[in-house]
């Protein structure tokens, strides 16, 4: 789990989704923008049409959270991303995701 100091507090996600630059590969959503801390900031969404259970949820929310907590000493600081989980996702694992969103990250320039 990353740490608290690099998530986004819920109050800012809602204007950060209306106001942030937006990139969408394979299933999933990167929104970001840029702050004025020394480190990135994170936030997870995986909305209820990609699986009914909240238990699938928040084990995808976790595997999306290790995999950007493993590849954090890469990014860049000084940005706040929200990462949105769009398909349903079977098995997954944490490699998986890494690659997937390391691919995105790149693509954003944030890595």
């Amino acid at each position: 789990m990353l740490a608290k100091s690099h998530r986004i507090p819920s109050y800012i996600v809602r204007d950060l989704v209306k106001r942030g630059h937006k990139y969408s590969d394979s299933g999933f959503q990167l929104i970001s923008a840029t702050n004025n801390l020394p480190l990135p900031r994170f936030a997870f969404i995986v909305p209820y049409s990609v699986d009914k259970r909240a238990s699938k949820r928040i084990r995808l929310k976790r595997l999306m959270s290790e995999s950007v907590r493993l590849s954090d000493k890469d990014l860049i600081k000084g940005s706040d991303v929200i990462i949105i989980l769009r398909k349903k996702r079977e098995n997954s694992t944490i490699k998986t995701m890494k690659t997937e969103i390391g691919a995105l990250l790149k693509k954003s320039g944030l890595l």
